[in-house]
């Protein structure tokens, strides 16, 4: 699959500084696009951008990064339990 976003082209060919979109968050395709192409909910995105991220600005919050994404995978876990009244699983 691939994404092509006009945005991502035309801030590509700029070197200027980008605080929104800094350099360590860039590639082929923006983090972003994906996860609002598929229609990712809330919790879902997030797990997915810190998963998508971990690492990149700085090797050493690596961890730290996917620890986030699993909070968010978990939080969205519990709440899914909570609609469908199901008991955890683990």
């Amino acid at each position: 699959m691939q994404v092509y976003c006009a945005k991502t082209a035309i801030l590509a060919q700029t070197n200027t500084m980008d605080a929104i979109n800094p350099s360590h968050y860039k590639g082929k395709i923006e983090c972003i696009e994906c996860i609002e192409q598929q229609g990712l909910s809330y919790h879902i995105g997030n797990a997915f951008k810190y998963i998508w991220r971990a690492g990149k600005k700085d090797k050493s919050k690596e961890i730290e990064d996917l620890n986030k994404a699993k909070w968010y995978i978990e939080r969205r876990i519990k709440q899914l339990q909570e609609i469908n009244n199901t008991p955890e699983i683990y």
